[in-house]
């Protein structure tokens, strides 16, 4: 959740934060007792998007040592689709990774990632904008899937045929 309160100003916030380097240290630990040397860190969205990701990473880099890579929103999508054609017999489809900061679609064909694309649509992010009630009411309801509808419309490519496969996954 490091996108959290992210809607408000378009900045990383010091709990989301905190949150980030507790866990980092907790891989870092479990690293050096499994022995793993070659570590290749990569950031996403939040970071992307975040007035301050730059910062952040510097921050980062301070006290784990180790430099980020922030991802594009393709190679986003592109790992997220490599990580379910690979963990499942996906041979053509679609494969959305919703996240907290931003929504990835790639498209598979004969096994092998054709494109992808990211939106803002993440998970944290949309409540945030969107649900002010809780629960949510059918007004919030009827702003969030307004929004996810047209950024979905825009990408004209993006349909499942009789055969194809779409294959959700988040978290990643």
């Amino acid at each position: 959740r490091l996108s959290e309160r992210m809607a408000r100003d378009n900045r990383l916030h010091a709990a989301a934060m905190l949150r980030a380097f507790d866990t980092i240290e907790m891989f870092q630990a479990f690293f050096a007792a499994q022995k793993i040397t070659h570590i290749i860190p990569v950031a996403t969205a939040a970071v992307r998007d975040a007035a301050n990701g730059r910062e952040f990473l510097a921050q980062l880099r301070r006290a784990t040592g180790l430099k980020f890579r922030v991802l594009s929103g393709e190679e986003e999508a592109y790992y997220g689709t490599l990580g379910a054609i690979n963990s499942m017999n996906l041979e053509n489809g679609l494969v959305i990774d919703i996240g907290g900061g931003s929504t990835e679609i790639g498209q598979i064909k004969d096994r092998r990632f054709v494109r992808g694309f990211t939106s803002t649509l993440g998970a944290v992010r949309l409540t945030e904008r969107y649900v002010k009630n809780d629960p949510a009411t059918r007004a919030d309801l009827s702003r969030l899937t307004g929004t996810i509808d047209a950024v979905f419309q825009s990408w004209d490519w993006m349909s499942v045929g009789k055969d194809d496969q779409f294959v959700g996954i988040g978290g990643t």
